[in-house]
């Protein structure tokens, strides 16, 4: 960045090659999003078209990422986010096109992704549309939250095991149409949806000891909302 606030030239670029299963929707290479590690040494980037979590080497000085290595999904899964346990030892990726969660254990010493259990974000036999949007791991390390869209329209609530493995505990609408964003409050107390095709916003408590949603009975009207963010308290 320049003294004035402008951007400078990009410092590293990698384009990703190849396509997935999908014909529809893995035609091409499409990196959703890069995510740095909870110890600034390595970004990792889901990339939707190619099945893939890619991992870089970070230079925080120099603002440059190397090619480290690349873990697979499953093929056809299209990994769209990711998040960090708040140990730090799993990492959690959220697929848009198959609707899962691939849990991974990460070793940040390596920069290494190994893959030990898939699960759905939808009920057993499910028909209809379906996508998924965001992720989020709770504050307290105990839950994962994982939005649906399409015809569910809901949060899935999974708890953590003591081996990092997901279980299902509930799943609660978001009453509104196409929940793309979402987010959890720095306190872990509170989750607020943002439904992006019905123009609302809802609010939920989060019970600290089963990681379930409540309802407040709170719904905004907000055009469009794709995303919530939190500001950091001062």
């Amino acid at each position: 960045m320049k003294e004035d606030g402008s951007l400078e030239g990009p410092t590293s670029v990698d384009q990703h090659r190849g396509k997935g299963i999908d014909r529809s929707r893995q035609d091409a290479p499409h990196a959703h999003s890069i995510y740095p590690d909870p110890d600034n040494r390595f970004v990792l980037s889901c990339d939707l078209g190619l099945d893939k979590v890619f991992i870089y080497e970070f230079d925080p000085s120099a603002a440059t990422i190397a090619y480290h290595d690349a873990a697979e999904v499953e093929p056809g899964s299209g990994p769209r986010h990711l998040a960090f346990s708040p140990q730090h030892h799993d990492v959690y990726v959220l697929n848009e096109i198959a609707c899962t969660v691939t849990a991974f254990h990460y070793d940040g010493q390596k920069g290494a992704l190994e893959k030990f259990q898939t699960i759905s974000t939808l009920p057993d036999g499910f028909k209809g549309n379906k996508s998924t949007a965001e992720i989020f791991v709770h504050p307290n390390g105990k839950f994962v939250y994982a939005s649906n869209r399409g015809d569910a329209n809901s949060i899935t609530v999974f708890s953590i095991g003591d081996d990092g493995k997901l279980s299902v505990v509930d799943r609660t609408s978001t009453q509104g149409k196409t929940p793309r964003g979402f987010g959890l409050d720095p306190t872990g107390n509170w989750l607020i949806a943002g439904n992006q095709d019905s123009s609302t916003v809802s609010v939920y408590g989060i019970d600290q000891a089963t990681g379930k949603l409540k309802p407040t009975g709170q719904v905004v009207d907000v055009p469009t909302p794709v995303c919530v963010t939190f500001l950091p308290v001062k």
